[in-house]
């Protein structure tokens, strides 16, 4: 439409009203005049428009967000008896969207009258000025006629362009938005290391993180070495920093003070995808996709066998369920493996992290799901894959056959020990420990 209308209407302005100079002075100007009140009513209405739009897309935003809050949590809503108030919210929101759009309307609706109004005053004026110069012999009839026509290309050339500004400051209001994604860039870039400087996985010097700069800390000073097939428990409540510290390990985010060596070098001079190949790391929320449960585990490592798939399902404590299953490897999983439970997820999570065969291991509270019995027999299996594993859990029974144990509290580090160790002498493990009615040994 741009190329096709827009384009050309400029044109036919210009060239009309350089057509009615020639014709005439008088009526030039009158062309002149009109053309340019034309372009500033024009220009102006755009710039209301585009601020007002803005405001439509944002509450369209709100109203959307509404919607969704309530179809995904209807069970919420019904279960607190909040029908009514979230439909008043609703429509609240959508009124407020009507009001704006009416006025976005009504300024539309201002738009061709007004051009119409102008042109039609300036043919009445050119023709008045033609009826004198017609009579003094200074215009024909065919002149007048002329001047005619070019005003009614300007009034059809401005018409176009009128309506297709409805749909420009629109388009524009939503490419600003647009945009603001778009024009965002990343704060984590790349390095350029790939390869290894030692054998140390981890290395934590002096850390702190925090998410923005108007944030506290969610990391605070934090100094650790976690060295190649350790397992390294970490425990603490919440909001004490345990999944901020599973994020710059995987660098998701990048530290605020300090640095993090990452097998002797600094993990910023690494390519990024050396070292995601590096990490495996199982989130908090299992996400599964749509397909079979043999591409959910193929994600990592697209060249494994059913035989290995088999391997790490079995570490992973999901043979049962997966060999009870009609399909097996085949059985389709719907959209967020909607037709799992939560621990058949989480360890279809496991072995899919497994079957990337890093050398380190993330596990952020991956056995919230799972009964007691499983988790112990999953963390039998991790410790016989000769792997460096970081364990991040709120169950203390979860560190008993860790190496070593870090307490977080509030983004510092309270405690570092074995289980034993910090059962006797940390009084915020102890907590932790005696909540979930877990001794100080191993066999308690």
């Amino acid at each position: 439409m741009l190329i096709r209308l827009v384009i050309r209407a400029p044109f036919l302005i210009i060239g009309a009203t350089v057509l009615s100079f020639i014709k005439n002075t008088t009526a030039g100007f009158i062309f002149m005049c009109s053309g340019i009140l034309l372009f500033f009513i024009i220009i102006l209405l755009m710039r209301i428009q585009v601020k007002k739009n803005k405001i439509a897309q944002a509450k369209l935003d709100n109203l959307t967000n509404i919607t969704k809050e309530n179809i995904s949590g209807n069970r919420v809503v019904r279960a607190f008896n909040r029908e009514k108030e979230e439909f008043v919210r609703y429509c609240d929101e959508g009124v407020s969207l009507r009001n704006i759009q009416i006025n976005i309307g009504k300024i539309n609706a201002l738009l061709n009258p007004m051009v119409f109004m102008i042109t039609n005053i300036a043919i009445i004026l050119v023709l008045y000025v033609s009826g004198l110069n017609f009579k003094s012999s200074n215009l024909l009839q065919g002149d007048i006629q002329s001047l005619y026509n070019y005003l009614i290309q300007i009034q059809l050339a401005v018409m176009v362009v009128a309506n297709l500004v409805v749909v420009f400051t629109k388009a524009r209001a939503s490419s600003q938005r647009i945009n603001q994604v778009f024009d965002k860039s990343s704060s984590i870039k790349d390095g350029h290391l790939d390869s290894f400087k030692n054998d140390t996985p981890f290395v934590l010097e002096d850390v702190s993180f925090k998410y923005n700069t108007e944030s506290l800390n969610a990391l605070s000073n934090i100094n650790l070495t976690i060295k190649k097939g350790m397992i390294l428990g970490v425990i603490g409540g919440t909001g004490s920093g345990k999944t901020s510290l599973a994020n710059i390990l995987n660098r998701f985010y990048d530290v605020t003070s300090g640095r993090i060596l990452f097998y002797g070098n600094d993990i910023k001079d690494y390519k990024l995808d050396f070292v995601r190949k590096n990490i495996s790391q199982v989130f908090q929320k299992a996400i599964l996709f749509t397909g079979t449960i043999r591409d959910n585990i193929r994600l990592s490592n697209e060249d494994i066998t059913d035989e290995e798939i088999m391997k790490y399902i079995d570490i992973a404590q999901a043979s049962e369920f997966v060999n009870n299953t009609k399909d097996k490897l085949d059985e389709v999983l719907y959209q967020g493996g909607k037709n799992l439970s939560g621990g058949q997820k989480q360890r279809l999570a496991i072995a899919r992290a497994l079957a990337k065969n890093s050398d380190v291991l993330i596990l952020d509270d991956t056995k919230s799901a799972l009964d007691f019995k499983t988790s112990l027999e999953l963390t039998k299996a991790l410790k016989s894959i000769n792997k460096t594993i970081i364990e991040i859990s709120q169950r203390a029974s979860d560190m008993l056959h860790c190496d070593k144990v870090v307490v977080l509290d509030k983004g510092n580090i309270v405690g570092y020990g074995t289980h034993d160790e910090l059962f006797k002498n940390n009084a915020v493990y102890q907590e932790i420990c005696k909540s979930q009615h877990i001794g100080g040994g191993i066999n308690e």
